[in-house]
């Protein structure tokens, strides 16, 4: 049983690898997010997800890709950045990059998918919509220190 299970398994991994190298996979990447971090680092990749903590910020910037992986251009102007909740997480697109925003964590803790949809065609009369979206976490405060309270004195 287990034989036939990894001869199958091992089928597939081909199959699999296959497709990969003959790009015959229907997924394609939109764009891979940058983001600046309070201290300065600089970090790029394909991130899902990112956590903040309450009222801090940080700068993300998305790079079009085509299926191939790529860079590619959008249609100027088409780029459009939102928080599936701004009440927890804000962000507010650079005027001078529209592949670029600031993100900031409000005073609410929570989840939030980021998203930036833009025109992936860029000449003026095609549309292809296509889309990027990360999520981010907003988490509480750090502990800083304790509050002691005592109760009512015992005789003992």
């Amino acid at each position: 049983m287990l034989e036939r299970f990894l001869s199958e398994l091992g089928a597939f991994i081909r199959w699999l690898a296959r497709a990969i190298v003959n790009d015959e996979c229907q997924t394609k990447r939109a764009f891979v997010f940058t983001y600046t971090s309070e201290d300065g680092r600089i970090n790029i990749g394909d991130f899902k997800n990112m956590e903040l903590r309450k009222n801090q910020s940080v700068t993300v910037t998305a790079k079009p890709l085509d299926a191939a992986g790529n860079p590619a251009e959008i249609q100027k102007g088409s780029a459009v950045w939102a928080s599936s909740d701004a009440a927890i997480v804000s962000i507010t697109p650079n005027p001078a990059n529209e592949l670029e925003a600031q993100v900031s964590s409000n005073t609410a803790t929570g989840a939030v998918v980021l998203t930036l949809t833009a025109d992936g065609d860029p000449s003026a009369g095609g549309d292809l919509q296509i889309v990027g979206s990360a999520d981010v976490r907003v988490l509480g405060e750090n502990a800083v220190g304790f509050d002691l309270s005592f109760g009512t004195p015992a005789t003992a």
